[in-house]
Protein backbone atom coordinates (compact mmCIF):
# COMPACT_ATOMS: atom_id res chain seq x y z
CA UNK A 1 0.00 0.00 0.00
CA UNK A 2 2.70 2.10 0.81
CA UNK A 3 4.32 1.74 -2.63
CA UNK A 4 1.06 2.97 -4.08
CA UNK A 5 1.11 5.88 -2.08
CA UNK A 6 4.05 6.87 -3.52
CA UNK A 7 2.87 6.64 -6.58
CA UNK A 8 -0.01 8.57 -5.67
CA UNK A 9 3.00 11.39 -4.60
CA UNK A 10 4.12 11.58 -7.83
CA UNK A 11 0.73 12.04 -9.82
CA UNK A 12 -0.03 15.28 -7.76
CA UNK A 13 3.33 16.16 -8.71
CA UNK A 14 2.91 16.08 -12.40
CA UNK A 15 5.46 13.08 -12.73
CA UNK A 16 3.10 11.13 -14.84
CA UNK A 17 5.52 8.28 -15.93
CA UNK A 18 7.62 7.93 -12.77
CA UNK A 19 3.91 7.20 -11.37
CA UNK A 20 3.01 4.33 -13.78
CA UNK A 21 6.72 2.84 -13.83
CA UNK A 22 6.10 3.05 -9.65
CA UNK A 23 3.19 0.88 -9.87
CA UNK A 24 4.16 -1.17 -12.39
CA UNK A 25 7.55 -2.40 -11.46
CA UNK A 26 7.16 -2.23 -7.72
CA UNK A 27 3.83 -3.09 -7.19
CA UNK A 28 3.13 -5.48 -9.55
CA UNK A 29 6.42 -7.33 -10.06
CA UNK A 30 7.51 -7.04 -6.16
CA UNK A 31 4.78 -7.89 -4.26
CA UNK A 32 4.12 -10.85 -6.53
CA UNK A 33 7.97 -11.92 -6.05
CA UNK A 34 7.15 -11.99 -2.00
CA UNK A 35 4.08 -13.78 -2.31
CA UNK A 36 5.53 -16.72 -5.03
CA UNK A 37 8.48 -16.12 -2.30
CA UNK A 38 6.28 -16.98 1.09
CA UNK A 39 4.30 -19.91 -1.13
CA UNK A 40 7.44 -21.85 -2.09
CA UNK A 41 8.73 -21.98 1.41
CA UNK A 42 8.74 -25.14 2.67
CA UNK A 43 6.53 -24.87 6.16
CA UNK A 44 8.39 -27.87 8.14
CA UNK A 45 11.42 -26.41 8.19
CA UNK A 46 10.22 -22.93 9.38
CA UNK A 47 7.24 -24.21 11.48
CA UNK A 48 7.71 -23.51 14.87
CA UNK A 49 4.98 -23.86 17.91
CA UNK A 50 4.43 -20.07 18.95
CA UNK A 51 2.39 -19.10 21.80
CA UNK A 52 -1.23 -17.74 20.23
CA UNK A 53 -1.07 -14.35 22.58
CA UNK A 54 1.53 -12.86 24.14
CA UNK A 55 2.50 -9.68 25.50
CA UNK A 56 3.81 -7.68 22.84
CA UNK A 57 0.51 -8.45 20.78
CA UNK A 58 -1.60 -6.89 23.66
CA UNK A 59 0.61 -3.57 23.47
CA UNK A 60 0.87 -4.05 19.66
CA UNK A 61 -2.98 -3.97 19.69
CA UNK A 62 -3.18 -0.85 22.39
CA UNK A 63 -0.89 1.04 20.41
CA UNK A 64 -2.22 0.08 16.88
CA UNK A 65 -5.77 0.94 18.14
CA UNK A 66 -4.98 4.35 19.70
CA UNK A 67 -3.56 5.42 16.41
CA UNK A 68 -6.34 4.47 14.54
CA UNK A 69 -8.64 6.54 16.99
CA UNK A 70 -6.69 9.37 17.05
CA UNK A 71 -6.64 9.36 13.15
CA UNK A 72 -10.35 8.16 13.07
CA UNK A 73 -11.31 11.23 15.02
CA UNK A 74 -9.00 14.03 13.23
CA UNK A 75 -9.90 13.49 9.93
CA UNK A 76 -13.03 14.47 9.82
CA UNK A 77 -12.31 17.69 11.53
CA UNK A 78 -9.09 18.90 9.06
CA UNK A 79 -9.86 20.98 6.67
CA UNK A 80 -8.14 19.19 3.16
CA UNK A 81 -9.00 21.62 0.87
CA UNK A 82 -7.37 24.43 2.95
CA UNK A 83 -4.39 22.55 2.96
CA UNK A 84 -4.20 22.09 -0.86
CA UNK A 85 -5.26 24.99 -2.66
CA UNK A 86 -3.47 28.24 -2.53
CA UNK A 87 -5.01 31.40 -1.17
CA UNK A 88 -3.79 34.20 -3.40
CA UNK A 89 -6.17 37.46 -4.48
CA UNK A 90 -5.72 36.84 -7.86
CA UNK A 91 -6.72 33.19 -8.20
CA UNK A 92 -7.01 31.76 -11.66
CA UNK A 93 -9.93 28.90 -12.12
CA UNK A 94 -8.29 26.00 -10.90
CA UNK A 95 -9.97 23.86 -12.40
CA UNK A 96 -8.14 24.82 -16.04
CA UNK A 97 -4.58 24.01 -14.35
CA UNK A 98 -4.71 20.72 -12.73
CA UNK A 99 -4.73 17.79 -14.94
CA UNK A 100 -7.22 14.34 -14.17
CA UNK A 101 -4.79 12.36 -12.43
CA UNK A 102 -4.21 15.03 -9.89
CA UNK A 103 -7.77 15.46 -10.11
CA UNK A 104 -7.97 11.87 -9.28
CA UNK A 105 -5.18 12.29 -6.53
CA UNK A 106 -6.72 15.00 -4.90
CA UNK A 107 -10.15 13.20 -4.70
CA UNK A 108 -8.10 10.35 -2.88
CA UNK A 109 -6.38 11.98 -0.62
CA UNK A 110 -9.23 14.60 0.44
CA UNK A 111 -13.26 13.00 -0.64
CA UNK A 112 -12.67 9.13 -0.74
CA UNK A 113 -9.43 9.03 2.13
CA UNK A 114 -11.25 6.48 4.28
CA UNK A 115 -12.30 4.32 1.74
CA UNK A 116 -9.15 4.34 0.02
CA UNK A 117 -7.43 3.70 3.41
CA UNK A 118 -10.23 0.95 4.16
CA UNK A 119 -8.99 -0.80 0.95
CA UNK A 120 -5.73 -1.03 2.26
CA UNK A 121 -6.68 -2.63 5.15
CA UNK A 122 -8.96 -5.16 3.15
CA UNK A 123 -5.72 -5.84 0.95
CA UNK A 124 -3.20 -6.49 3.64
CA UNK A 125 -5.98 -8.73 5.22
CA UNK A 126 -5.94 -10.77 2.41
CA UNK A 127 -2.01 -10.94 2.46
CA UNK A 128 -1.61 -11.85 6.10
CA UNK A 129 -4.30 -14.44 5.37
CA UNK A 130 -2.18 -15.53 2.09
CA UNK A 131 0.70 -15.66 4.03
CA UNK A 132 -1.02 -17.90 7.10
CA UNK A 133 -2.42 -20.37 4.54
CA UNK A 134 0.49 -20.79 3.00
CA UNK A 135 2.52 -22.08 5.72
Amino acid sequence: MVLVCISLFYILSNSHFVAAAQLLIYVGAINILIIFAVMFMNSSEYYQDFPLWTVGNGITLMVCTSIFVSLITTIPDTSWYGIIWTTRPNQIIEQDLISTSQQIGIHLSTDFFLPFELISIILLSSLIGAIVVAR
